[in-house]
């Protein structure tokens, strides 16, 4: 099983909106923190470039680095969400390969799993940096799922963007999009959860279909 992190397990889509919003201010680009909104979940030079409207590398470094100070000063005011304690144990009790895959960097997944005491829980994580194509392309779910020594046509990927529901389709994989506050009116995934706890219903229907 296959879980996005930021906005899935931790609560932290605002904070990345943020931390964007005030980041592209810096340099005279304008984008209010609901517009930033949309596009959490891209690597950081998907998103610059989404918002400039086209590529320029270097002003996409100088960018990421504000980003990335701004993003560890914030850190203290991020938190799990207080359903995924409970499921991650259950999965865990249940033998289910647990591996996290995001795009952020490996020492931002690091902490936030130590954060949220999921350290201990997870059997591995895959950084959108360590992949060729970051999301919305499916490898570094195709990793995860080489990670877990699962077939992605067995396994779920669990995320609250299309951007990794999306990909995980892509691969065969059962697609889940928790969408906590009712945002997606016509989201492409299997299905649309609005608390993690749902998930442990859909494993139970999906084994009862193929036991």
């Amino acid at each position: 099983m296959v879980f996005d992190l930021d906005g899935t397990l931790v609560d932290t889509v605002d904070l990345w909106a943020k931390v964007w919003s005030k980041a592209l201010s810096s340099y005279g680009i304008n984008i209010s923190e609901e517009q930033a909104r949309a596009y959490v979940g891209l690597p950081p030079s998907g998103i610059i470039s989404k918002v400039l409207g086209q590529r320029s590398p270097e002003l996409e470094e100088s960018i990421i680095r504000n980003k990335t100070k701004l993003m560890w000063d914030y850190l203290p005011l991020a938190k799990p969400f207080s359903d995924v304690d409970g499921v991650l144990g259950w999965l865990k009790s249940n033998k289910i390969k647990i591996i996290v895959a995001s795009s952020s960097t490996e020492e931002w997944i690091e902490t936030m799993l130590r954060k949220i005491g999921a350290d201990k829980t997870v059997d591995g994580y895959i950084s959108g940096t360590k992949v060729k194509n970051p999301k919305p392309a499916p490898d570094v779910f195709i990793e995860a799922f080489k990670m877990a020594g699962v077939n992605p046509a067995q396994g779920m990927v669990v995320g609250d963007r299309e951007t990794d529901t999306i990909p995980g389709s892509m691969i065969g994989s059962v697609s889940v999009l928790i969408d906590r506050l009712n945002e997606f009116k016509q989201p492409k995934a299997d299905f649309i959860v609005h608390k993690m706890e749902e998930i442990e219903e859909i494993i139970g229907s999906l084994s009862q279909k193929n036991p």
